[in-house]
């Protein structure tokens, strides 16, 4: 059940965010509440700290109200535009915004705020059918972004095109961006396959990738198991429309395995990763 009076509680600070001379009466007319109630809310919140009413005309917001009120507004904005971009109506998303961002916790309204950019980046006009990790990326907030990803080999055998490598990372991978550069992360694991040579059960880890860009395969970044690459290697293309696009990313990889390069069913492959 929605909490009303915390939710008018919340929509009279944004008032003051909007207006930082706001009155009773002025409120009043913007929430269409009786002044009354208002009057109640502002003595609610002055007990609270977030409200400094010395000067009964003209209260204001304390530097806790200025901050609770920003962090609710921005959270407000966020669940508003994650809803609508997932085609609630406005008059409901607003109403749905108010309450999630009063409720939810920090941990849902970060997996919401990245969910709502990967939306709006699917929603943004200058996307072109094809483009690059690079525009990607200085279109992206900055942050730390989970996506799927599956290796396929370069050539299909047997009507299988999943390379093996497809079992040699943990699932999904990470792309940070930040100022509008993005680098690419992947965590090798253990995997077994039988020797093609003598029918042994071998176990190895990727230990060694390239990627291709500009003409030629350039080495990637190995520390441990984690390895490292430019986003601005991938090219992506997009199915679909609106939030409904996915937006594929691939690039050409060579690797090489720790057991040796001959057991590896394939030397090079296509990493896709999957928005």
């Amino acid at each position: 059940m929605k909490n009303k009076a915390e939710e008018l509680k919340m929509r009279v600070m944004f008032c003051f965010l909007e207006n930082p001379d706001s009155t009773v009466t002025g409120i009043s007319r913007t929430l269409n509440e009786p002044k009354q109630t208002i009057s109640r809310m502002l003595m609610a919140l002055e007990k609270e700290g977030l409200i400094n009413r010395e000067n009964n005309r003209h209260p204001k917001l304390t530097s806790d109200g200025e901050y609770w009120a920003n962090l609710y507004n921005k959270r407000m904005n966020i669940n508003l535009h994650y809803l609508m971009y997932n085609g609630v109506n406005i008059e409901d998303a607003r109403e749905d915004a108010m309450y999630f961002a009063l409720h939810s916790s920090d941990a849902t309204m970060k997996m919401i705020a990245k969910t709502t950019e990967i939306l709006r980046i699917k929603s943004e006009p200058s996307m072109k059918r094809k483009f690059s990790g690079d525009w990607l990326c200085n279109n992206l907030s900055d942050g730390i972004y989970n996506f799927p990803f599956i290796i396929y080999k370069e050539i299909a055998k047997n009507g299988n095109n999943i390379s093996m490598a497809n079992r040699g990372f943990v699932h999904p991978c990470t792309i940070t961006v930040k100022n509008g550069v993005g680098i690419v992360q992947l965590q090798a694991v253990a995997m077994s396959e039988k020797s093609s040579l003598n029918g042994e059960t071998m176990t190895g880890k990727v230990k060694n990738m390239r990627y291709f860009s500009y003409g030629e395969y350039i080495q990637a970044e190995t520390i441990g198991d984690l390895i490292t690459f430019p986003a601005t290697a991938l090219e992506f293309v997009t199915d679909g429309t609106g939030s409904e696009k996915i937006l594929h990313g691939r690039v050409g990889v060579n690797m090489e395995c720790s057991v040796g390069p001959e057991h590896m069913a394939e030397a090079t492959a296509i990493f896709t990763v999957i928005i």
